[in-house]
């Protein structure tokens, strides 16, 4: 499977180019109508989750994150039972998913990865009545949150923290793919020691 990544400079236009839908509080994302068509939330072992309807290819979207924009007073002041629930786009910013969005749950082997902020992206091809996981540490980077993880996958962590506390390799492999959020890319940049601490 070939992947494209981004170089930092395409990251930074991203960025740029989605930072003033950011920096507006309480505006609302707003998605192409067809965002979840193709899922559906299912029972898993998990409660529920999101799982696929229709099979995806390898670099297909497969839905957009949609919500209202908040920032991390409100998610930390409805506390730590909710604050895993919304999304992650700047370090001070968030999209208060709605929706198909809350249920797609974290994997430490991902099918789905996050482009363009709020974009879920095929990571391979997906098939009918697949669940839909996502790595949630490629969003996080605000030492407020974490998780026991409860994937099950065969090179599951244990615990979901945040992306610059991840091991070196993973790191490494989820920056390849393309599927880390830009504001945590930037922030690694300008500060290069970030991931050893």
């Amino acid at each position: 499977m070939q992947t494209s990544t981004k170089t930092s400079d395409e990251i930074g236009s991203l960025v740029d180019a989605c930072a003033p839908q950011w920096a507006i509080l309480g505006r609302h994302i707003e998605t192409p109508a067809s965002y979840h068509e193709g899922v559906a939330v299912l029972a898993c072992k998990l409660g529920r989750g999101l799982f696929a309807a229709r099979p995806f290819a390898a670099g297909e979207s497969v839905m957009w994150f949609t919500g209202k924009i908040i920032d991390f007073a409100t998610v930390f002041a409805r506390g730590m039972a909710a604050a895993g629930n919304p999304l992650q786009v700047d370090a001070d910013r968030y999209i208060d998913v709605e929706l198909h969005g809350l249920y797609v749950n974290h994997s430490c082997e991902p099918n789905v990865g996050l482009r363009d902020s709020h974009r879920l992206v095929a990571l391979r091809p997906i098939a009918v009545n697949e669940e839909i996981c996502m790595d949630y540490s490629t969003e996080m980077l605000e030492r407020c949150w974490t998780m026991a993880c409860r994937c099950g996958a065969a090179q599951c962590r244990g615990k979901i923290v945040d992306f610059d506390l991840l091991p070196a390799a993973v790191q490494a492999e989820r920056l390849r793919l393309g599927i880390v959020q830009p504001f945590i890319v930037r922030q690694l940049a300008a500060q290069p020691n970030l991931s050893e601490r």
